[in-house]
């Protein structure tokens, strides 16, 4: 099962597991995914399968 995430903000970014930056601007389509804040805020996070 793969796992679509959605952000629609620069609150918080996907990350790698070397923890990098994504190069995917704000998609991932993989089993599991990491975030990590960016600055301090409220966001929303769309996660779909």
């Amino acid at each position: 099962m793969s796992i679509r995430v959605h952000i629609e903000d620069h609150v918080v970014e996907l990350v790698d597991n070397d923890d990098f930056p994504s190069l995917i601007d704000g998609y991932v389509k993989a089993q599991n995914f990491i975030i990590r804040a960016r600055h301090i805020g409220v966001t929303t996070l769309y996660v779909s399968y």
